[in-house]
């Protein structure tokens, strides 16, 4: 029940149930990615303007970022689609996340190699005003593990966020990963890969 007021929280109510309870203000904006390591393929994000929008039942506000940061590794695509801010008033949701902020990282993971390969973002790590969070896999979508060859996986990752004041008050966040490839046929040198990304979040 907790999973699911988190996940109704971040936007999937109206995306799975369709349209529900009260309405409130999302701003919408563009995350623009600013890898911490020096990632060659990384594209800024196109603005997409909403001015309101039935969000659901405890959800105060939600602030939404597209953004099309993407890298390739070993025939491998990562992506990162959509960032959400998330205000709620659930009782149930502030009591488990101990606090009333909500962050959501939209992954999507898609292998066209010729085998499978791990990753785990669901147990990364938020980075937010030099403070780090831990993804919490209890409410996160299944975004880790095997991804096989010719496969993709995708979904949210959540991190609960206590300190924030406002849906608007997060300006840049970090975000760290890691994926492996321990196939026979990979190169022994470059056997694990280590994500280490900044979205800057803009209006």
């Amino acid at each position: 029940m907790k999973k699911f007021k988190l996940l109704v929280a971040l936007g999937f109510c109206g995306l799975v149930l369709g349209a529900c309870g009260e309405k409130a203000v999302e701003e919408k904006g563009t995350g623009t990615a600013k890898p911490v390591e020096q990632v060659e393929k990384t594209e800024s994000s196109s603005a997409v303007a909403e001015s309101k929008e039935e969000l659901g039942k405890d959800v105060v506000a939600r602030s939404v970022y597209d953004t099309d940061w993407n890298e390739e590794w070993h025939d491998t695509k990562f992506s990162i689609k959509e960032v959400s801010i998330v205000e709620t008033s659930d009782k149930n949701v502030i009591e488990y996340a101990e606090g009333k902020f909500l962050l959501g990282v939209n992954f999507e993971v898609k292998n066209d190699g010729d085998h499978t390969i791990s990753t785990y973002p669901d147990q990364g790590i938020a980075i937010i005003n030099g403070k780090q969070y831990n993804a919490d896999m209890l409410v996160s979508e299944s975004v880790g593990g095997d991804v096989v060859h010719g496969s993709m996986i995708e979904g949210m990752v959540v991190f609960a966020v206590p300190e924030l004041k406002s849906v608007d008050e997060l300006k840049e966040v970090r975000l760290t990963w890691s994926a492996n490839d321990f196939d026979e046929s990979s190169d022994l040198d470059d056997t694990t890969k280590d994500f280490d990304v900044s979205l800057q979040l803009n209006k």
